[in-house]
C-alpha cells in the first residue's frame, strides 16, 4: 500500500454512530464502515485561514461547537480525512460522540509520530489493550 492509498478523503454526506462502528454516505452510492475496534487514533483537523496550515487541537481544547475535519488513523495504516461541513454535525460533536462509544480510542495525540513503525506499533498495541480491559470489566 503506498502513502497515497493510506490517505482517504471524503466530503460524506451522512456519518452515523452505530453499535459496532462508523457508517459513511459519500455521493449518494458510496457507503463506507469503519468499525471502532480498527480506529487507534481521532482528532479534528482545523484550517487555519491565518497561516494557511492545518492544526490538531488536544483534546481538552476541543468542543462539541468546534468545526473541521475528522481525522481517524486505523490499525492498517491508513488516515480518513472526513471532512464535516455537508453532514449534520461538527467535528467536535462528532469526536465527543466518538469518545462515548469507544472510549479506548486515542483522541488528539500528536506526540505520536504515525508514521514512525515502532510508535504505530506501540499505540495500537495500547488501544487493544484498553479495548480487552474495557470490554473484561
Amino acid at each position: 500500500m503506498t502513502g497515497q492509498e493510506r490517505k482517504i478523503i471524503l466530503r460524506p454526506e451522512k456519518i452515523q454512530f452505530t453499535g459496532n462502528g462508523l457508517r459513511i454516505l459519500h455521493s449518494g452510492f458510496d457507503r463506507y464502515t469503519i468499525p471502532y475496534k480498527r480506529i487507534i487514533r481521532a482528532c479534528v483537523s482545523i484550517y487555519d485561514r491565518q497561516s494557511g496550515t492545518c492544526y490538531e487541537p488536544e483534546i481538552t481544547e476541543i468542543t462539541g461547537e468546534m468545526e473541521g475535519d475528522l481525522l481517524l488513523y486505523d490499525c492498517e495504516r491508513r488516515r480518513w480525512r472526513l471532512q464535516t461541513e455537508l453532514t449534520d454535525r461538527k467535528a467536535g460533536a462528532m469526536i465527543e460522540e466518538l469518545v462515548m462509544r469507544a472510549p479506548y480510542i486515542l483522541i488528539g495525540g500528536g506526540w505520536f509520530d504515525l508514521d514512525n513503525e515502532e510508535d504505530f506499533d506501540q499505540l495500537t498495541l495500547m488501544t487493544r489493550l484498553m479495548r480487552e480491559s474495557l470490554s473484561n470489566s
